[in-house]
């Protein structure tokens, strides 16, 4: 290594996601991307430099050199393969963005296009009609209810597809969307990794890619988006995020270049439907506010003060019925409770347990030592009075941000 000058980055504890050291008058932005990270290095002069990383058990992950010119912005981004480890990206190059490109209503315009139906039902009548309510969906706005009533019925006809109760019932259409859909998006990656100089591939989900390239390059990408939309007949919408948080394909955080955010999977808590569940809001609020805004989920946890960001809901089915066990001037107490309950983890209170009428076998709601306190009827008090066990949610908080930037159980933990 000789004697280049040394950029040293460590990670530890503070209310961004990562410690930068500033090295040899060097302004030094990053992001953990599960093992490695990516850096924006605004070089003093012209030179051959050290980069040395290590992570937070203070181990050197990464170490190389780097020869570049004064003034030169250098963004090196280390992802690890196509949909597979969790990682998150932050851009802090001018000279980078990440395209998002999804295609529009995919799988029924798969259907549309290429003219294909169920084999018992005629071709023409089938794709007309599908037509017909693909077209009215783009004349509603999306905030109004009746798109989304549109989009079920779209989605549903390809997902009854593949239920041997319905009359839409043929597995051959389903496996044509289905596999074609996929080959079709594959066939889009490779024209835009084969076609767009130094293009990083992120992610590739149902109906979309998400790829970082340079900002230079985007009539290219767009120029190749158009050529495919020309090979399949199919639409793509496309966005520009400055941040993409990932835990996998189905959860994460996006962020565009106009600061609006889209959260999805289990990151979502804001104009939740109502089927989804509403339990731990805390927790997506803590997350998104710290790879968003770089606040602590401490500070998160100390300032929210909506009880009902920090109950759960809890079902039992069957012949399982729920208990209160808890202890009550010495004596041992079993209350039994109703099928569906809402309760908060607690410092005192209760072991909520399923137990079956039928065999006796118990269920805990919740494993190990958290204790709960029942709270099917709202009560507004001190927020002391509560009595909320923020260990409990600050766990649950650090072990999600601890899997989506790499690191292991085993190694030391962000707030210990």
């Amino acid at each position: 290594w000789g004697k280049d000058p040394l950029i040293e980055v460590e990670i530890s504890e503070i209310p961004k996601a990562l410690q930068i050291d500033d090295v040899a008058g060097l302004k030094l932005e990053s992001f953990l991307v599960t093992d490695k990270v990516s850096m924006n290095v605004k070089l003093p002069e012209d030179g051959t430099y050290r980069i040395k990383i290590r992570d937070f058990s203070n181990k050197i992950v990464s170490q190389e050199k780097l020869t570049a010119k004064k003034g030169d912005n250098i963004l090196k981004v280390y992802v690890n393969s196509l949909n597979t480890d969790s990682y998150t990206i932050e851009l802090t190059d001018d000279n980078h963005v990440i395209m998002s490109s999804d295609v529009t209503s995919f799988y029924p315009n798969l259907a549309i296009v290429n003219k294909y139906s169920p084999a018992h039902i005629p071709k023409e009548k089938f794709c007309e009609l599908y037509k017909w309510f693909f077209d009215e969906r783009k004349k509603i706005p999306k905030s109004d209810p009746m798109n989304y009533v549109y989009k079920i019925i779209l989605n549903s006809t390809y997902g009854l597809s593949n239920d041997k109760n319905s009359f839409l019932y043929d597995p051959q259409f389903t496996m044509f969307i289905t596999v074609n859909g996929q080959l079709t998006l594959m066939m889009l990656y490779e024209m835009i990794m084969t076609r767009i100089p130094d293009a990083v591939a992120l992610m590739q989900n149902t109906d979309g890619v998400e790829t970082i390239i340079p900002r230079e390059y985007i009539p290219q990408y767009m120029e190749v988006c158009k050529e495919w939309e020309e090979i399949t007949g199919l639409n793509l919408e496309h966005d520009q995020y400055s941040k993409l948080v990932l835990a996998d394909v189905n959860n994460y955080i996006a962020v565009d270049t106009n600061g609006k955010s889209k959260c999805k999977g289990r990151f979502e808590y804001e104009g939740l439907a109502l089927h989804k569940n509403k339990s731990k809001l805390i927790i997506p609020k803590a997350l998104y506010a710290y790879f968003v805004d770089g606040t602590l989920p401490e500070y998160t946890i100390k300032h929210n003060r909506n009880i009902l960001d920090y109950c759960i809901g809890g079902k039992s089915k069957g012949a399982w019925r729920q208990h209160a066990i808890y202890v009550k001037n010495q004596v041992a107490k079993q209350d039994e409770l109703q099928k569906i309950n809402r309760y908060y983890i607690s410092n005192k209170g209760c072991k909520i347990v399923k137990i079956n009428k039928n065999d006796k076998r118990e269920i805990q709601l919740e494993s190990g030592q958290w204790v709960q306190t029942v709270m099917n009827k709202i009560e507004h008090k001190e927020w002391s009075d509560y009595d909320i066990n923020e260990k409990y949610y600050l766990n649950a908080i650090e072990k999600e941000i601890n899997n989506i930037i790499g690191i292991k159980d085993n190694q030391l933990m962000l707030f210990e």
